[in-house]
């Protein structure tokens, strides 16, 4: 999953995930991150993945600047800006969730504490 934050444009501060590849933007409502700012396109701009890879392509005739570069296509790694008319977004990756495993553990402890206690009992009947 990746984050893309508004730094600038009429929703600074704002942050949208995305789950689904490609994700749009654009000016579209039906667009993942619709912004309504000055020269943003209709369909301005699409996030791709192929194979753990991010990319972005310049919808057509509009123009996408990354990291002060003009880009129509091109890779996209973690804390990119992205231009998209007067609209700035940033491209952050998500950070991975872990999955509580607590209670996991609590059973392994027990588990091993109960063969511990199996070892002494079988020891003490031995001597």
């Amino acid at each position: 999953m990746i984050r893309l934050e508004i730094v600038a444009g009429r929703t600074a501060g704002t942050a949208v995930v995305a789950r689904r590849f490609p994700f749009m933007i654009g000016r579209r409502p039906s667009a993942g991150l619709s912004l309504t700012d000055s020269g943003v396109w209709e369909e301005h701009a699409e996030i791709l993945l192929h194979q753990q890879t991010f990319s972005v392509r310049a919808g057509t005739g509009a123009l996408l600047i990354v990291n002060g570069q003009p880009l129509s296509q091109g890779p996209i790694r973690n804390g990119d800006l992205l231009e998209l008319g007067s609209a700035r977004v940033r491209f952050w990756l998500e950070p991975a969730r872990q999955k509580p495993l607590g209670w996991r553990e609590a059973i392994v402890w027990i588990l091993i504490l109960a063969v511990l206690a199996a070892q002494l009992v079988a020891i003490y009947w031995l001597l």
